[in-house]
Order: structure tokens, then C-alpha cells, then sequence
């Protein structure tokens, strides 16, 4: 069987799915949340980010991210934040070459909570 480039589709709002082969490989759940202080511009919570081992650092997570943060962009979000284990040094780095920062929010002995300005 020949490979397929990835392929990306969304069922939901702010959901996307890459696969491969008709093989999920990825997904990514953005969920957009009012904010009720500050200048109360809404903000995205993303949720589910993961990527297949198997087809990490072939450009799916960035894919998958882009799509997140332009469906964010694009309803008026000021920034995406998400909470992931603290032991995932691997992924930290993807998150923060992208502009991703550790917050100060809900980072625990077990958990980082990371923030990105979008706007």
C-alpha cells in the first residue's frame, strides 16, 4: 500500500483531525470560552492535542496547531491556553517554538499550564 500525505478534516467547530491512509494521526479540540473580565474578549482552551509517535515531527502537530489558533484568530480569541504533564519535556519545546510561554495558571506538581498570545 502506498502512504498517503496526511490529510486534515474537522467534524466540529474547532476540531481537526489529521490521517493518513484513512489511520487517524492526529487531533487537535479548540474550544472557545467567554471571558467575563478584563477587556472580556473570548479565548480559546485547547483541548486533546495529540499526535500518533509514529508520526510525530513530520509536520502534523504544526498543522494541527495552525488550524487551532487560526479558528481562534478568526472568532476574535486574544489567546489560546492549554494544561498539559509536567513531564512532557518533548513537548514543551514544540509548544514554546511556537510562541507558547509557561503560565502561572494551574501549574501544579503535576501539570504546566502554557499560554500564547493570538492577538
Amino acid at each position: 500500500m502506498q502512504a498517503h500525505e496526511p490529510q486534515m478534516f474537522g467534524v466540529n467547530p474547532g476540531e481537526t483531525k489529521m490521517k493518513t491512509n484513512d489511520v487517524l494521526v492526529g487531533f487537535c479540540m479548540g474550544v472557545v470560552c467567554q471571558s467575563f473580565y478584563g477587556d472580556c474578549s473570548p479565548f480559546m482552551v485547547i483541548e486533546d492535542f495529540i499526535v500518533d509517535k509514529q508520526h510525530r515531527r513530520t509536520g502534523i502537530g504544526t498543522a494541527l496547531m495552525s488550524s487551532a489558533e487560526h479558528y481562534a484568530i478568526g472568532r476574535g480569541c486574544s489567546q489560546a491556553i492549554f494544561v498539559t504533564e509536567n513531564e512532557r519535556e518533548d513537548a514543551y519545546r514544540f509548544y514554546e517554538s511556537r510562541g507558547y510561554s509557561p503560565g502561572v495558571l494551574f501549574n501544579d506538581a503535576c501539570h504546566v499550564h502554557y499560554i500564547y498570545l493570538l492577538l
